[in-house]
């Protein structure tokens, strides 16, 4: 069904609905993806919902595409003429029927339950005015390509308080969105680009609660026509810091300022000598703020330690590893393990982060000189000064072996050792598909890798298809080793350290 017009037809239809969800889709010259997305609506585990699609005045085939759809659910309406994406989102708001407003974007997908997970818990929990979910990048190809970081890290609602005034980390499309509250505050047409941010920093300062559930139920599809590929060209930091402007100007023009807009104000001001700085000297700004946030008791404390383990060291040193902590976990075991059967008593083990305890501390001190660095490597002082130690090792043995697992700096090292050096790595499994982590770290060095280290299959068929993915010669899958999980019994484990030493 078509309406130009909202008037009395478009009453007249719903007056027999108990619509508890309105799902309100804006469409501009959105023909590439927008059949996928509708379908995404559609198919829905939770059936009681109106979909609103405004069509913006496309003049691409996108009204062909929605009018191919008979689902009585769909009520299309179209725009005279473009008014832009607030004007239509807000006209949206006003046609919605339902309880909650749930956002769609024209190339996402939303995942068959979020409807149903959303609604439930807002049913729940009538306190929470805005509510979330994670979500995931893709292309083009529906590949999975990433995360938002801001999106995947923060998620209970006293961080979103917390973070909401300094960056944007709620999703547009993941939102499902009280109606009676949301139609009092409307989108701000001062706010391009950023309306999603500036409404939800409106919520919060009324005192309403912004929610997340803590999983992937939209699908964010990213592309060079998409609106947030096409803005983020003209530089984030720049468009941040006239949002923000714009917004306390807004709310102190209209005296609307109010609780948490003062943390607003207050990262603005944080934004704009950043800014100041990064413009002027961009390597400067980078060296006071690593400087600001170092501990700089722990960096001297680390570097005169290192500084005399070094210089003491008598004999070649015949293994470097490069392990993240020593506290209590089941990685942490492994390496503790590693230590033992492979029993080089001349071997340093490089600390590259922050231990929480000292659970393995002492059965790594049994076995390997044990070296604290996860302070002196938050400089690049400090890094170079590492590289220098770790080349002349490789001076004085060309057969030490380096060996790495969890660790980035690992990887940062290999570059900087010489050529024929000795390099293996362990994988425990791929955790990180989202985000960056060891087998992504690792991709700039898989040719100087002389052996990697899986604990299954599974872990080694995720490789291959990262190789191929990243187009890395095949050459290299015979460099991955799997090695099962051990069972503790002495007399495997010398088999296992002959595989990779």
């Amino acid at each position: 069904m078509v309406l130009n017009n909202y008037n009395e037809s478009y009453q007249i239809l719903n007056d027999n609905l108990d619509t508890q969800i309105t799902v309100l889709m804006p469409v501009y010259n959105a023909s590439l993806f927008l059949r996928e997305a509708i379908e995404s609506i559609l198919n829905q585990t939770y059936k009681n919902f109106e979909f609103i699609i405004i069509n913006d005045g496309s003049t691409d085939s996108s009204l062909q595409i929605i009018e191919s759809f008979k689902d009585p659910r769909i009520k299309l309406v179209n725009n005279e003429r473009n008014l832009g994406i607030i004007k239509t989102r807000n006209k949206g708001l006003q046609l919605a029927k339902g309880k909650y407003i749930a956002n769609m974007d024209a190339d996402d997908i939303s995942l068959p339950t979020r409807l149903e997970k959303q609604f439930a818990f807002l049913e729940k929990h009538p306190d929470v005015a805005i509510l979330g979910s994670k979500l995931v990048l893709i292309n083009q190809h529906n590949d999975e390509v990433g995360i938002w970081p801001e999106d995947f890290g923060v998620v209970s609602d006293q961080d979103i308080l917390e973070t909401l005034p300094y960056v944007n980390c709620v999703g547009q499309p993941t939102v499902m969105m009280r109606r009676d509250v949301v139609i009092s505050i409307m989108y701000n047409d001062l706010y391009v680009h950023n309306e999603d941010w500036g409404l939800w920093l409106d919520v919060l300062a009324l005192n309403y609660r912004i929610s997340k559930l803590p999983e992937v139920l939209l699908r964010y599809r990213q592309h060079e026509a998409s609106t947030t590929v096409s803005t983020n060209k003209l530089g984030v930091n720049k468009k941040v810091l006239s949002f923000k402007y714009k917004y306390i100007k807004y709310k102190l023009s209209h005296s609307k300022f109010k609780r948490t807009d003062k943390r607003v104000l207050k990262s603005l001001i944080k934004d704009f000598i950043k800014y100041a700085f990064e413009s002027l000297s961009p390597r400067f700004y980078s060296i006071v703020l690593s400087l600001i946030k170092l501990n700089k008791t722990n960096f001297i404390k680390q570097y005169f330690a290192a500084k005399k383990i070094f210089k003491s060291t008598q004999d070649p040193v015949r293994v470097v590893y490069f392990f993240p902590s020593f506290h209590t976990g089941g990685a942490d075991r492994v390496h503790a393990s590693i230590l033992e059967a492979v029993n080089q008593k001349n071997s340093l083990t490089l600390i590259t982060s922050k231990s929480d305890n000292d659970a393995f501390y002492k059965h790594f001190s049994q076995y390997s000189t044990v070296i604290e660095i996860y302070d002196l490597i938050k400089l690049e002082f400090g890094k170079r000064w590492l590289y220098k130690k770790l080349n002349n090792i490789c001076s004085e043995n060309t057969s030490v072996n380096f060996f790495g697992c969890n660790s980035k700096f690992f990887y940062e090292t290999i570059p900087h050792l010489p050529s024929q050096t000795n390099c293996f790595d362990l994988i425990h499994a791929f955790v990180h598909k989202y985000e960056s982590g060891p087998e992504k770290w690792s991709l700039p060095c898989v040719s100087r890798l002389k052996k990697r280290i899986v604990i299954n299959q599974k872990t080694k068929s995720d490789f291959i298809e990262l190789y191929k993915k990243h187009h890395i010669s095949d050459s290299f899958i015979s460099n991955i080793v799997t090695i099962p999980n051990f069972v503790e019994s002495q007399n495997q484990l010398p088999q296992k350290r002959n595989k990779c030493f």
